[in-house]
């Protein structure tokens, strides 16, 4: 089921996709220019079409030249790990061991690859930024490449983060401190006051951020010019976890918080 939530009326609406079951840990969700979700559940990828209620697909192979043995299964398993959009609206599509991202286009036909790297599960997220597309291929490291996003391209840029998120033509790195990267691989330190930490970030297309710390509750809006627009600490509740940041049109933050295991989409309000 694929759930929506209108900002401005506060609706809620509801859509069956068929042709898969959701699965928490391996499952991904990217939305692109156009307003169309799409879905990777396992070796699929799903298109959901609002304006004619359907919906497409793809599967990709099992293996080639690309795919390589998961060591925690012995064998391939090129599930879709992640997806992000370029600046012409085709998808960049990340696969559990595979080294190489797959350029989708709107008629889910694969039309290139950008080579990243080998021996790597390629899972920890992926983004793009302006004219380049950025992966972490060890989450568990945070090691992650960067390259053009373009068919035919390889990876040329190597950083590490726990996450990411595209904000404009720049990229944001989480981590201890948190900081902006470059097109060559160079770490920029963000404007101040910098919070010490962050676990989770977001982007918008203007070039606006969020960041937040876990640890501390802590949450920083920075506008397009990079400058703190509004900071604030969130009261810890027992067993509260904020699993996920976003921004909307209107750079207001949004997450899905945790509490005891039950999940709700809540507006992060600096409001006193």
């Amino acid at each position: 089921m694929l759930y929506g939530y209108d900002v401005a009326t506060t609706g809620t609406t509801k859509v069956s996709i068929t042709g898969a079951s959701y699965d928490p840990v391996r499952d991904r969700l990217a939305v692109a220019p156009n307003g169309e979700p799409w879905i990777g559940a396992g070796s699929d990828l799903i298109v959901y079409h609002p304006s004619t209620v359907t919906q497409t697909s793809m599967t990709f192979a099992a293996s080639d030249a690309d795919v390589q043995s998961d060591p925690k299964t012995g064998k391939p398993d090129p599930w879709v790990s992640g997806i992000a959009f370029d600046a012409n609206g085709e998808a960049l599509v990340a696969r559990n061991w595979v080294k190489s991202l797959a350029v989708v286009d709107a008629s889910l036909h694969v039309t290139g690859r950008i080579d990243v790297s080998d021996g790597h599960s390629m899972t920890g997220g992926i983004a793009v930024a302006g004219s380049r597309v950025y992966v972490i291929a060890d989450p568990e490291s945070g090691f992650g490449f960067g390259a053009d996003a373009k068919p035919g391209a390889q990876a040329d840029t190597k950083f590490t983060a726990p996450a990411i998120a595209a904000a404009g033509d720049k990229l944001l790195l989480a981590g201890t401190p948190p900081r902006w990267l470059d097109a060559h691989g160079a770490g920029q330190a963000l404007i101040e006051p910098a919070i010490s930490s962050a676990d989770l970030v977001a982007g918008g297309p203007d070039g606006s951020a969020v960041l937040y710390d876990n640890a501390t509750g802590q949450l920083q809006l920075r506008d397009k010019d990079g400058k703190v627009s509004a900071q604030g600490a969130f009261r810890y509740v027992a067993d509260q976890h904020i699993a996920s940041i976003a921004l909307d049109a209107k750079d207001r933050a949004w997450a899905v918080k945790s509490v005891n295991g039950d999940y709700s989409l809540v507006r992060l309000d600096f409001t006193p």
